[in-house]
């Protein structure tokens, strides 16, 4: 099945890129020291500030 308008295809083609890069870097984040540090870093905030209220008003 094709898509009549050209610009529906080239945005649609233009978000299955988008999706296949950030499931690349989903990967490479979950693998990679700084990736790991980030990721544990994000967890032990989330622990201390469930909520994110004191995150936000930081400058």
């Amino acid at each position: 099945m094709r898509d009549s308008d050209p610009t529906l295809h080239l945005v649609k083609q233009m978000m299955q890129a988008r999706q296949r890069e950030a499931a690349v870097e989903a990967m490479r984040a979950r693998h990679s020291r700084s990736g790991l540090l980030s990721n544990f870093l994000r967890r032990l905030a989330d622990r201390l500030d469930p909520t994110g209220q004191d995150r936000r008003e930081l400058p």
